[in-house]
């Protein structure tokens, strides 16, 4: 497979998981998309804004105000029971990002299945990765156990259980 096409096949797997998180996030529940970066570029030409995570959100239920980002991932499989979920460059401008911006940034990751339908769902708090080198094994406690329903907001954390 050529390089062109296998970027534009990476590119939909992202754009279909990315779709798939935004059902778990649904507006009626009080969440709001107030940004979804695409990955637009051309012959090296790019948006700052396509550095920072995938999808920015506002929660807003009673006297409850939230905000918060994502960044999605999927991922077909582990590698020796670990996954990469980015370069190390880009793990650091999500926490220049988390940081400059004051909100919390969470890392969406869907392995196996299909991008629209992942065997697995993780929703990681970016504050909680030392490394974009992951285990299977470090992750464990961010799965999501049934991933059809909907994800919410207690005590200002963004919940998966």
């Amino acid at each position: 497979m050529k390089r062109k096409e296998k970027d534009n096949l990476s590119r939909h797997k992202g754009l279909a998981f990315e779709k798939y998180v935004t059902t778990l996030l649904p507006r009626q529940h009080g969440f709001q998309l107030v940004h979804w970066r695409g990955d637009k570029y051309n012959k090296g030409v790019y948006a700052l804004s396509s550095q920072w995570p995938d999808l920015e959100y506002q929660y807003r239920q009673a006297n409850n105000e939230y905000e918060f980002a994502i960044e999605c991932k999927w991922r077909s499989s582990y590698y020796k029971g670990q996954i990469q979920l980015c370069d190390d460059y880009q793990l650091k401008n999500y926490q220049k990002f988390s940081h400059d911006k004051k909100i919390p940034v969470y890392i969406a990751l869907g392995v196996g299945g299909s991008p629209d339908n992942p065997a697995e769902l993780y929703i990681i708090p970016l504050d909680m990765l030392s490394s974009n080198l992951i285990s299977r094994y470090h992750i464990s406690r961010f799965k999501k156990s049934v991933i059809s329903r909907p994800l919410y907001v207690r005590e200002n954390r963004l919940c998966y259980n």
